[in-house]
């Protein structure tokens, strides 16, 4: 086996460090949080934007956990299809010839999980790790 192709994907809106800062900052500011001693870290990482799914709106209200994890599934659902599709169409093999294929996320979780989901989804083998 060998690696025959890669590719990432992200959401397509992207936010602004300040603007994150500034959500963590109102988000944290009246918990017993010390944000302040926070805050240095969005400077101290060098990022300068951020993809979000949502409005930046969404991130200021209340949601369930079933919530906020139903939408990771089903944008990360999608993603990691249109990543697989691009790795395809890069490497110009079949979706039966994979062997292995790796998805990392640090966003969320779901059982099953979305390798697992997009076994059926994509076509690949079902012996496929």
């Amino acid at each position: 086996m060998y690696i025959n192709s890669i590719a990432t994907a992200t959401a397509e809106t992207f936010i602004d460090q300040e603007t994150v800062k500034n959500l963590a900052k109102s988000l944290f500011e009246n918990t017993e949080l010390d944000i302040e001693k926070y805050l240095p870290i969005f400077e101290n990482t060098h990022i300068t934007k951020r993809p979000i799914l949502m409005p930046i709106e969404y991130y200021t209200k209340d949601k369930t956990f079933v919530e906020k994890n139903n939408l990771f599934y089903e944008t990360a659902l999608e993603l990691s299809k249109k990543t697989i599709q691009a790795v395809l169409a890069k490497s110009n093999i079949e979706a039966s010839e994979i062997g292995i294929f790796i998805l990392v996320t640090s966003s969320g979780f779901v059982t099953p999980t979305l390798d697992a989901a997009l076994i059926d989804i994509i076509g690949l083998p079902t012996d496929c790790i």
